[in-house]
């Protein structure tokens, strides 16, 4: 059932390529050798922490954790909620659905109206810069029965080779499944209008045949597994 989805190497390395022409350097707006937080930068995190922690760490399990997190998919992220509307690449599979907003939260929208692009990138390298958490998980050591190919893009090394993926090791499980979903549900067209809505060329595909038991299952699994930069 899931053969389709196996090896996306060539999805993700062409995604990758795009993302590349997308997105500013954030050495276009930030020395990255010599980083310090400035006051706006330091402002702006503190609005953060209220829902995201202190340290990057949410205390909420539908809210993702930001420590160590990859900084062009946070740049990326920050970009869909300061500019609300503008969908992603087109793809001739999903034609249909390319006028759809990539990603909607009322919430991170009205905290990012406003924010520039160097702030963007100032917030983003701040998280990034944030430690992992030390304390020991019992992680399983393998992902469920047919979902290895997940870890051909979020596994730690592939995240890096992938500017514009995420990490997802260690975060809250509600949260990863809640994405998940609602990934699913854009592609069954039953998400108009819902707040949670949120379309990827490449990820609403990949899950719109898996059942809701075997997201939960993938979200544990990442959840489980000890953050790394």
């Amino acid at each position: 059932m899931f053969g389709t989805f196996r090896g996306p190497m060539f999805v993700f390395t062409l995604a990758a390529a795009v993302a590349a022409v997308y997105l500013a350097s954030s050495t276009d707006f930030i020395d990255v050798e010599t980083y310090e937080p400035s006051p706006a930068v330091k402002s702006t995190v503190e609005r953060c922490a209220v829902c995201h922690g202190a340290a990057g760490r949410s205390n909420d399990s539908r809210v993702p954790h930001l420590r160590a997190q990859n900084e062009d998919y946070l740049i990326n992220q920050l970009r869909r909620f300061a500019q609300p509307g503008e969908a992603d690449p087109p793809s001739p599979i999903l034609r249909d659905l390319n006028a759809m907003r990539a990603r909607r939260s009322r919430v991170m929208e009205a905290h990012a109206a406003g924010l520039d692009d160097g702030l963007i990138h100032g917030v983003a390298r701040y998280y990034t810069e944030l430690p992992c958490e030390t304390e020991s998980r019992a992680a399983a050591s393998e992902p469920p029965a047919g979902l290895a190919w997940c870890n051909d893009c979020h596994a730690p090394a592939k995240v890096k080779d992938f500017s514009n993926v995420p990490s997802l090791n260690g975060q809250p499980a509600d949260y990863l499944e809640a994405q998940l979903l609602a990934f699913k549900a854009v592609l069954a067209k039953a998400a108009d209008g819902r707040e949670d809505a949120r379309f990827h060329h490449f990820m609403s595909r990949s899950v719109s045949t898996i059942s809701d038991a075997r997201i939960r299952e993938v979200a544990e699994y990442f959840s489980q597994q000890a953050c790394t930069r």
